[in-house]
């Protein structure tokens, strides 16, 4: 498996990479930074939750949507440090907007949100 994965959206590539776990903080950076929750398939990585947090090592461990990604398939948590707050955050919705993670509700695209 790569030590990491790369979105790409309109000519951008975000570069994330795979952390031990979502519950073992010691090995999460103490940065602010974008996550992904993510499961495996045929084709490669599938998202299935995005965000943002100050503390990548406060905000993972104990997610309240981690239950709900391990359910859907997700495996492993994706991530990488921003410790621009604006670019995070414009990141996150360019990303959720692009990509459609099933478990986010901002920033998704309008058809599927009407169950198109």
């Amino acid at each position: 498996m790569a030590e990491y994965v790369d979105w790409s959206v309109n000519g951008t590539t975000y570069r994330y990479w795979f952390l031990a776990g979502s519950s073992i903080a010691s090995n999460i950076k103490a940065d602010a930074g974008n996550y992904i929750f993510v499961k495996p398939t045929i084709n490669g990585w599938v998202p299935l939750y995005i965000g943002i947090a100050d503390d990548l090592s406060d905000r993972i461990p104990g997610h309240e949507r981690w239950a709900e990604a391990v359910a859907l398939g997700a495996t492993w948590v994706v991530a990488h440090v921003q410790p621009n707050s604006t670019k995070r955050k414009a990141e996150e919705k360019i990303l959720i907007g692009a990509l459609n993670p099933t478990l986010n509700t901002q920033h998704r695209r309008l058809a599927t949100l009407l169950g198109g």
